[in-house]
């Protein structure tokens, strides 16, 4: 029988493979001890600079996925990635900014993290831009602007 932390593991896994993109990482993983093993693994990475395992902490963390759902320590775990320049953490924070979870609402500093992302090619950002634009909200042309800021 598996312990309980490898079995929270297992579905924290499939959970992020289930929603694709940038997660679709975890799909080869969900039944191996995978590339950051257990979640104390995960998180001793992370805590050592990994920005991939931070940004997967703040998956976790955002979606409940094997831990209890934090959207504040979630937003710290896409912070310390998205510092690095981790394009698929300055999206989910950007999103979190953008519509004040976890965070104090800041339209200012989600829209300055999605055009980062974007100008390193993160799907999620540039579709989340392009929706803006749709709506007049925003004209992804702006970016330059804030990415020289």
């Amino acid at each position: 029988m598996q312990a309980a932390s490898q079995l929270g593991v297992r579905q924290s896994r499939q959970k992020l493979c289930e929603y694709r993109g940038e997660n679709s990482v975890w799909c080869a993983e969900v039944d191996t001890p995978g590339a950051f093993g257990p979640v104390d693994d995960l998180v001793a990475a992370a805590e050592g600079g990994d920005a991939k395992a931070q940004s997967a902490l703040g998956d976790m963390y955002q979606r409940g996925l094997g831990v209890q759902k934090d959207v504040t320590q979630s937003a710290d775990w896409y912070r310390k990635a998205a510092a690095s320049g981790y394009a698929p953490a300055q999206a989910m924070l950007g999103y979190m900014y953008y519509e004040g979870i976890g965070v104090t609402k800041d339209i200012d500093v989600g829209l300055s993290l999605y055009c980062k992302a974007a100008a390193q090619g993160n799907s999620r950002a540039r579709a989340n831009l392009e929706i803006m634009q749709i709506y007049g909200q925003f004209d992804p042309k702006e970016c330059s602007v804030r990415l020289a800021r």
